[in-house]
């Protein structure tokens, strides 16, 4: 489930949801950021255009679940923006990860 903020981000945690709205009461309604109709499109599981466009991620977890071959990765940018991605391999979850980090840049 996707938690979208008062600016238009979209959070895949309630907790990073919650910690942004709270800077954005903070910041008062004049120095929300506007949200951008523009906006470059979702990149997916491209690890390294998701570093390029939010940021080499700040924060990530791995989970592995061996037994039913699920590996998924979640990762949080400097600019607020989170992504939860699935991986067929602990091989490709951890590149993933590494690339969402800026080593693929």
């Amino acid at each position: 489930m996707a938690f979208q903020d008062s600016s238009g981000a979209k959070h895949t945690n309630h907790s990073s949801y919650k910690s942004a709205e709270a800077k954005l009461k903070a910041k008062g309604p004049s120095e929300a950021p506007a949200q951008e109709e523009s906006a470059e499109p979702e990149q997916g599981n491209d690890g390294a255009a998701l570093a390029q466009q939010h940021g080499p991620a700040v924060q990530i977890d791995i989970q592995h679940n061996h037994e039913q071959g699920q590996h998924v990765v979640h990762v949080s940018h400097p600019n607020g923006h989170s992504h939860e991605s699935q991986h067929g391999s602990a091989a490709e979850a951890h590149k993933f990860a590494g690339d969402c980090a800026g080593g693929g840049m």
